[in-house]
């Protein structure tokens, strides 16, 4: 079985000067991602790769992540302003001899992604939050066959924190 882990960037400022592409994280997202990272220390991961938006947020976020994880990062254009059927064609894509992967990005693309792989309903996708999803095969990928694996949601972990 084949998994993916999608990951929202963490929480960025409202803005740029430069235009939301460029949109650095906060403080708050850089305490996130630390957070996240303790506890996804408890689970067994072996990610080949991490895929990740190019903006700003999304590869600070990524190259958090990959550097903690050890494991390669590539930057995907597409996932910039991505659409669902968008990361499901680029996880179409992926080398069939991966067997973990992550995909950093940014809602609703993100949280409609997983809908349409697992039938899950998500009220809500909060920056910094992962969720983990098995499915058979990424090149015959169909729609509403994939398994939770698990969900850490970035605002349950800030509660546990307090």
């Amino acid at each position: 079985m084949k998994r993916i882990y999608f990951l929202r960037h963490a929480k960025a400022e409202e803005s740029a000067k430069e235009g939301d592409f460029y949109r650095k994280l906060s403080k708050k997202g850089k305490k996130d991602i630390q957070l996240m990272l303790e506890r996804l220390k408890s689970f067994e991961f072996n990610l080949n790769c991490i895929i990740s938006s190019p903006a700003t947020r999304t590869s600070q976020t990524a190259r958090e992540f990959a550097q903690t994880l050890g494991c390669e990062l590539v930057f995907e254009e597409c996932l910039y302003e991505a659409e669902a059927k968008d990361i499901i064609n680029l996880i179409k894509t992926i080398d069939e001899n991966y067997q973990e992967i992550m995909l950093v990005g940014h809602n609703p693309a993100l949280k409609e992604s997983i809908e349409l792989l697992s039938e899950i309903h998500l009220p809500s996708f909060a920056t910094c939050s992962v969720l983990c999803l098995e499915l058979p095969s990424f090149k015959e990928l169909k729609l509403h066959q994939a398994r939770l694996v698990f969900f850490e949601n970035s605002k349950n972990l800030k509660e546990r924190h307090l």
